[in-house]
C-alpha cells in the first residue's frame, strides 16, 4: 500500500512541477531551438531528469514545449523491472516493460526527445541551467561528455533500491 501511495504522490508532484515549468517558460521565454550548443543560443526550454513514470508523465504534459528527457542508465526506471503490473489505468495486467514502452511512445508522440545519457552535474547560472552528461560510444566504449543548457529543469529521477547485506 505504501508503494501505491508513493507513486500517486510522485505523479501529483511531477504534474504540479510540469505545470509550473510550463507557465514559467510560457511567460518568460519565446519559443526556443531544440538543440543546445552554447549558453547564449539554443537554450532548451525544459529538461526532465529521469525516464521513469514521473519523467515520462511530465514529458507528456509538457509536450508542447518539446522537452528533453534524460533517462539515464535504466530506461523506464524501476517499473521496467516489474514482471507484472496489475490494475494499471487502462489495462488489467501488463509487464512493466510494456507499460514503459507505451509511455515512451506517447511521450515521443507528444514532442519529447528521449536521451539515453547519465547526468553528471546540474549547475544553476543566472538565467539558465547548465547540464553535463556522459554517454558511452557504442563502437569504442569510451565515454563522451555533452553539455546542455535549459531554462527549466524538472527533477523526477526516482531512486535505486537498497539491497540487504545478508
Amino acid at each position: 500500500m505504501q508503494t501505491r501511495s508513493f507513486i500517486v504522490y510522485t505523479l501529483i508532484f511531477v504534474a504540479v512541477a510540469s505545470i509550473a515549468a510550463h507557465l514559467y517558460c510560457a511567460k518568460k521565454h519565446k519559443p526556443l531551438q531544440t538543440h543546445a550548443t552554447s549558453p547564449k543560443k539554443n537554450i532548451l526550454p525544459v529538461v526532465i531528469v529521469g525516464g521513469g513514470i514521473g519523467g515520462l508523465s511530465a514529458g507528456i504534459h509538457l509536450g508542447s514545449l518539446k522537452p528533453h528527457i534524460f533517462q539515464g542508465s535504466l530506461a523506464g526506471g524501476q517499473l521496467s523491472l516489474s514482471h507484472a503490473v496489475q490494475n494499471w489505468p487502462g489495462t488489467i495486467s501488463a509487464s512493466g516493460q510494456e507499460i514503459v514502452s507505451t509511455l515512451e511512445n506517447e511521450a515521443t508522440h507528444a514532442g519529447c526527445t528521449i536521451i539515453p545519457e547519465n547526468i553528471t552535474s546540474i549547475t544553476r547560472k543566472k538565467s539558465h541551467f547548465k547540464i553535463c552528461t556522459l554517454s558511452p560510444d557504442s563502437t569504442s566504449g569510451e565515454e563522451f561528455q555533452h553539455v546542455y543548457y535549459a531554462h527549466s529543469v524538472v527533477f523526477a529521477a526516482g531512486t535505486t533500491p537498497t539491497k540487504l547485506q545478508i
